[in-house]
């Protein structure tokens, strides 16, 4: 039995085992899974398809995965998050600006929740089509708020710090703030004149609440979670990282 999908200049066939052996019963589906899409919509995304076709066959797709519609690369291949945010984000189409935890993970951030979201910034004029393990948003941001990384745009440490740390609940925007103060060591007095330069933003009560909390010395989210609630508890401020002098003998 075979299926085909054809344009003006190109027909694609799927034999009934290739899309069978992946555990769909349309070869309808099967693109949708083999370019991570909601629907499959678009003679860009039918042009992308056709090209990873004739590039490794139709038998080879079933070896590939596909990041964000575009960036190709093989199923078995272990990404990490570094990795990952890159290739969505230099597949996307424009000229986005990653933001939030996944620009906490580009500054060496080390702590993150496995599911994290990429969230990418467009111009106003850019796309902001969702994708899987992506979010994007049309918003302008200041060019003061934008340094490269790794050849992508990221939002500063400054402006990440601002970000993840309205992340709500408090405990949970204190450890990204104390991660990512860990790894990069941003202006504190910095973010405190920004915080006063942005009122009126989302949960920016919970961010100047727990900005003076920062302590970049936290190794794990967890010490930032139980310094908060000793500090919630009325208890004295925590001494982090004690050094302990080698007994002599």
């Amino acid at each position: 039995m075979r299926r085909a999908f054809k344009s003006a200049s190109t027909c694609l066939v799927l034999r009934r085992s290739t899309w069978v052996d992946a555990g769909v019963t349309d070869p309808s589906r099967l693109l949708l899974r083999l370019m991570g899409m909601g629907r499959y919509d678009g003679e860009a995304r039918r042009d992308h398809f056709r090209r990873a076709a004739g590039s490794v066959g139709t038998a080879g797709l079933r070896d590939l995965r596909i990041l964000d519609g575009r960036a190709t690369v093989r199923r078995v291949a272990r990404l990490t998050a570094r990795e990952r945010i890159l290739a969505t984000a230099s597949a996307s189409p424009g000229v986005p600006v990653v933001a939030g935890t996944a620009a906490a993970i580009l500054h060496g951030s080390m702590w993150f929740d496995p599911e994290f979201q990429i969230e990418l910034l467009h111009d106003l004029k850019g796309s902001s089509r969702h994708g899987v393990g992506r979010t994007t948003r049309r918003y302008q941001i200041s060019s003061s708020d934008v340094v490269e990384v790794d050849g992508v745009w990221a939002t500063t440490p400054v402006r990440t710090a601002f970000d993840v740390g309205r992340i709500p609940p408090d405990w949970r925007g204190l450890g990204y703030l104390d991660a990512l103060h860990r790894a990069i060591g941003f202006s504190l007095p910095t973010l405190f004149r920004y915080i006063e330069n942005h009122a009126g933003w989302r949960h920016i009560r919970q961010l100047r609440a727990i900005a003076p909390l920062i302590d970049g010395s936290a190794e794990s989210p967890a010490e930032s979670w139980v310094r908060l609630l000793m500090l919630k508890g009325d208890l004295p401020t925590p001494e982090l990282q004690i050094p302990i002098a080698a007994l002599r003998t």
